[in-house]
């Protein structure tokens, strides 16, 4: 019994892990970092050498859709 409780959730680590190669092959670049950096690739231009500048959201204000998206994809 005891063994079972012990390799049931390294088999799901296992399954996790394989589902998450195999969305990768499709999708190298699941977080779109890529496409932030394209984004915001001429406010560096704009910015002393020694800015600090921080992103929060583009969400609209009272998007609650969106905010329940976000908060699904990052829980």
């Amino acid at each position: 019994m005891a063994a079972t409780g012990l390799l049931t959730p390294v088999a799901d680590a296992f399954q996790s892990f394989d589902i998450a190669r195999q969305l990768a092959q499709h999708s190298p670049d699941p977080f779109p970092i890529g496409i932030a950096l394209l984004r915001f690739s001429q406010l560096g231009a704009h910015l002393p050498a020694d800015a600090v500048a921080g992103y929060m959201s583009d969400l609209l204000p009272g998007d609650r859709a969106a905010v329940d998206r976000w908060a699904r994809d990052w829980a």
